[in-house]
């Protein structure tokens, strides 16, 4: 398989799992609440969602593939 196809399908594979997942119907509202969860930083330090309480909290979760 050439490079090309092989990105293209990969590319219709992740658009079907997001159209078709559950969480992508997943309906929110503002003010609805979430389980706290403890993540680590670059610097190897815990940060937890309770230490941001109150605060608007904006996730972004990013890979690279090369």
């Amino acid at each position: 398989m050439k490079t090309s196809t092989i990105k293209i399908s990969s590319i219709y594979f992740l658009l079907f799992i997001l159209l078709f997942s559950q969480t992508a119907f997943a309906q929110h509202k503002v003010g609805d609440t979430v389980s706290d969860f403890t993540l680590t930083d670059v610097n190897g330090d815990s940060i937890s969602l309770f230490d941001y309480q109150g605060k608007v909290v904006l996730l972004n979760f990013f890979a690279v593939f090369g």
